[in-house]
């Protein structure tokens, strides 16, 4: 059988079989979990893990790679979500919550040019704070987040709920758009950071 459970930002899929050992079980269900990680691809992030913040910290500590986050809208989830696991302290290197634009560019250093050309809501800043955050810290990775978390907020283009997210590594940066719509404010905060871990994960493949 497979058997679906809703979870925050995500969907547990459960796979169990009834036979005479345990190992007569596991060569039943093997197949069936090779062919829904073909089907579902990079949405898929383990097999027997408790969580995607385990896989993550997992990830990185068995591979020697170090983690930094640069967040606006979020302030500081991902990186929270990331030390609710213990043993994080050997994979994550810090994180910087730049909440204003001054910040951003003061202390995070990212050009002020690019917030007056593309706004500090758009993949350009959201690059550029990951971009900072890697160099800062000196890390393999850097995740960052910068949008509209609301109530309130936004604009035509971009709604209250939506949320650019940077990943930088070590062969370039690159950003996505996600927008979260009807939501609340927690429920945002929380989808992007998970989004984010789940960019990183993908990223480590």
């Amino acid at each position: 059988t497979v058997a679906p459970y809703c979870k925050l930002g995500e969907v547990e899929l459960r796979v169990t079989a009834k036979a005479g050992s345990e190992a007569e079980a596991k060569a039943l269900t093997a197949p069936v979990v090779e062919e829904i990680k073909s089907a579902l691809g990079d949405v898929v992030y383990g097999v027997n893990v408790d969580s995607l913040e385990q896989a993550v910290v997992a990830g990185l500590r068995d591979a020697g790679l170090k983690l930094a986050t640069a967040e606006s809208c979020t302030g500081g989830l991902i990186a929270k979500s990331v030390t609710d696991i213990a043993g994080s302290s050997a994979v994550l290197a810090g994180g910087m919550v730049t909440y204003t634009n001054r910040i951003k560019i003061d202390v995070l250093g990212v050009d002020e040019n690019i917030i007056k050309e593309h706004s500090e809501v758009s993949n350009a800043c959201a690059e550029a704070m990951a971009t900072r955050a890697r160099e800062t810290f000196g890390t393999d990775y850097a995740l960052s987040a910068t949008g509209y978390a609301g109530p309130g907020g936004g604009t035509e283009k971009d709604p209250t709920g939506t949320v650019y997210i940077g990943i930088a590594t070590p062969t370039g940066v690159r950003s996505e758009r996600i927008c979260v719509e009807n939501a609340t404010r927690t429920q945002v905060r929380n989808t992007v950071a998970h989004y984010a871990l789940q960019m990183l994960v993908n990223e480590m493949k």
